[in-house]
C-alpha cells in the first residue's frame, strides 16, 4: 500500500471492521435450527403410510421401505381440509423422475394424491 493515503486505509480497516461485526452478530443472533422430529412417508407401490423419527438423524429420501428393501418411501402430507395425502410438494419432481416408466399405484402421477392403505406404521 505504498501510494495509499492514511484515510484510505483507515476507510478499508473500518469497512472489514464492520463486515466483520455483521458476521458475528448474524451467526449469533441465530437461534438454533429447528427439524421436524418426525415425517409421515409413504411406499408408494403399496401405500402403507409410515411414521419416522428423525431426531438426530439424516434421512435420505427416497427411504428404503422395510417390508421390500426398496426405495419407495416418499415424504407426504395431510390436506388440513379434504384429509387427502399428497406427495410433499418439495419432492414431488424428483419423485416423478426417479418413478418415470415404474407402477406406483398408490400414487395418482398428475395429482400426487396417495390412496393410503391402514394406519401409520412406525420405522
Amino acid at each position: 500500500m505504498s501510494g495509499a493515503k492514511p484515510w484510505q486505509i483507515a476507510l478499508i480497516v473500518i469497512g472489514l471492521l464492520a463486515g466483520g461485526a455483521g458476521v458475528v452478530f448474524a451467526l449469533t443472533s441465530m437461534g438454533p435450527v429447528e427439524t421436524a422430529a418426525q415425517v409421515y412417508v409413504v411406499d408408494v407401490e403399496s401405500g402403507q403410510l409410515y411414521r419416522a423419527n428423525t431426531v438426530g438423524k439424516t434421512v435420505l429420501i427416497p427411504m428404503t421401505s422395510p417390508e421390500t428393501g426398496e426405495n419407495t418411501l416418499y415424504p407426504v402430507v395431510e390436506d388440513e381440509e379434504s384429509g387427502e395425502w399428497r406427495i410433499s410438494d418439495r419432492y414431488r419432481d424428483a419423485f416423478l423422475r426417479r418413478t418415470e416408466g415404474q407402477d406406483t399405484p398408490a400414487v395418482d402421477r398428475s395429482s400426487g394424491v396417495v390412496t393410503v392403505s391402514g394406519e401409520p406404521k412406525s420405522l
